[in-house]
């Protein structure tokens, strides 16, 4: 089946939102460009209500068609790997650079769980998966979701003297902390609800012309999220460490 060109530009919106955030964040852990009026502008806008609404809109949404596009795709389980490799890299180097907030299960740790997750379901459950709607998905997601937002915490468990990493299912301790984090608890179900709709999609016989709905930049960043995601934050790093000192 051919691209769903929407699919792309939308994603493509959702990864420059997402670009926004990792580049505010940055000035904000570094202090880079601190004095001048887009620190100001950029801080206060990432900490306001209404940037917590688009975020909330597009890391939903970003999973969503992750799951849809899984319909699509001939190997999950082959998918799922660079994903996986791009998600220890990030670890590995946010350890190295802040290593009392590094990223323990950050989205893309959550993207390989949920695309190994539903390449199981297709290949030994997809009978029962294909039986339950997806308004199923979206109300667990939004039951999940509201427990999550609750920040609830545990005492830690240990194993033979290793904590057990009950942040994953989002569970997180009282001493677990995180630059970035999105535990498979709420965020499996919003991609399940587009793995849902997804199927319905593939199954189209007259392709409607919304399917090829294109805006060339943003199709463009929408076909390559990994790709972007693994080089848009030291990218960014070495940008703004070369402003931050030019205006000093």
């Amino acid at each position: 089946m051919q691209r769903i060109k929407i699919l792309d530009s939308i994603r493509g919106l959702c990864i420059i939102l997402m670009i926004y955030h990792h580049i505010t964040f940055l000035m904000m852990n570094f202090g880079f460009l601190i004095e001048t009026p887009f620190y100001n502008v950029a801080v206060g806008f990432l900490q306001s209500g209404v940037y917590a609404v688009i975020n909330f809109c597009y890391v939903s949404t970003f999973f969503v068609i992750a799951g849809i596009t899984s319909n699509f795709s001939r190997n999950n389980f082959k998918r799922a790997l660079p994903v996986i490799g791009v998600a220890v890299a990030v670890t590995v180097v946010t350890f190295i650079v802040m290593p009392n907030e590094y990223i323990k299960f950050g989205v893309l740790h959550c993207m390989a769980v949920c695309i190994l997750a539903y390449a199981l379901i297709d290949k030994f459950f997809k009978k029962v998966f294909d039986k339950i709607p997806f308004y199923i998905f979206v109300i667990l997601f939004l039951v999940f979701y509201f427990l999550y937002k609750q920040n609830f915490t545990i005492a830690p468990i240990y194993l033979f003297d290793i904590e057990i990493p009950t942040y994953i299912i989002g569970l997180p301790s009282s001493s677990f902390v995180s630059a970035d984090y999105y535990p498979i608890l709420p965020w499996i179900f919003a991609f399940l609800t587009g793995a849902s709709v997804g199927k319905y999609l593939k199954k189209v016989e007259n392709r409607p012309k919304i399917y090829d709905v294109n805006i060339p930049f943003l199709s463009f960043v929408g076909k390559y999220p990994l790709i972007i995601y693994a080089v848009h934050q030291p990218i960014a790093l070495a940008i703004l460490f070369c402003l931050d000192q030019l205006i000093k």
